[in-house]
């Protein structure tokens, strides 16, 4: 299987923020907050994300808006998202970002399975060697992939990973959304304390297993879907036909 080679992986999977400007149009940085992961797919500046991470057009004051912090030829920039489109039966949302000529991911519309070796990028909400907000790489597998809609993965996400690509091989086959927590009870002990005035004091100690694992939205369960946002058409013909003009 062909490895997935970027000489930046920030100039192809970066942050969303949002944040305000001054009467001149510069952003102000300390009016940025970071909201989530996103990466681009096609060649003139559309990017994927995930729509939970994006607030509501409503929410958002006046003078606010949505940027993009990603690199492009070793400098980071910020660019304006210009649009924003959200699906309303997933997850999935689609910005365009006011810039071009960027490196894109490959879509992957094909469907994988449990056992599937998969490479997961993201941004983090945390920057523990006080970078900025740092670009993640994890590793692992495909633990369980449901009928429809959502794949689950053998490691959890970290907060700000949310709309990062998963990618087999060279491509993207979905994006990341959300953490599953699993537990069960191991152990169960009870303890019982004499007290004052002949009264007990009955503690109980229990002990679980917890396992929290990843999920992903599988872009195989949009193949072929029409959408209203294309004029009719779906979104595996429209970034195919983006990027082949």
């Amino acid at each position: 299987m062909a490895e997935l080679m970027m000489e930046d992986a920030r100039e192809y999977v970066f942050g969303l923020f949002s944040g305000m400007e001054d009467d001149k149009n510069v952003v102000l940085s300390e009016s940025l907050k970071f909201l989530g992961s996103a990466f681009f797919v096609t060649k003139r500046g559309d990017a994927i994300t995930a729509a939970h991470v994006l607030p509501s057009s409503s929410s958002l004051a006046k003078n606010e808006h949505l940027y993009a912090i990603a690199k492009k030829k070793g400098n980071t920039e910020i660019y304006r998202v210009i649009q924003a489109a959200v699906f309303n039966d997933s997850d999935l949302s689609i910005c365009r970002v006011k810039v071009a000529g960027n490196p894109y991911i490959e879509i992957s519309f094909e469907r994988h399975y449990a056992g599937t070796d998969v490479l997961t990028l993201g941004i983090t909400d945390h920057d523990l060697y006080q970078q900025g907000k740092e670009l993640r790489v994890f590793k692992g597998h495909i633990t369980f992939a449901a009928k429809e809609n959502f794949c689950e993965l053998n490691f959890a996400i970290p907060r700000g990973m949310s709309g990062g690509p998963v990618m087999v091989g060279t491509k993207c086959i979905g994006f990341l959304s959300a953490n599953i927590r699993s537990e069960y009870l191991e152990d169960q002990i009870e303890e019982i304390e004499e007290i004052e005035n002949g009264k007990e004091k009955i503690t109980f100690i229990e002990s679980k297993n917890i396992i929290n694992y990843g999920i992903f939205v599988p872009f195989s369960y949009f193949y072929g879907h029409k959408s209203d946002i294309f004029n009719g058409k779906s979104i595996d013909k429209i970034i195919d036909e983006i990027n082949s003009s």
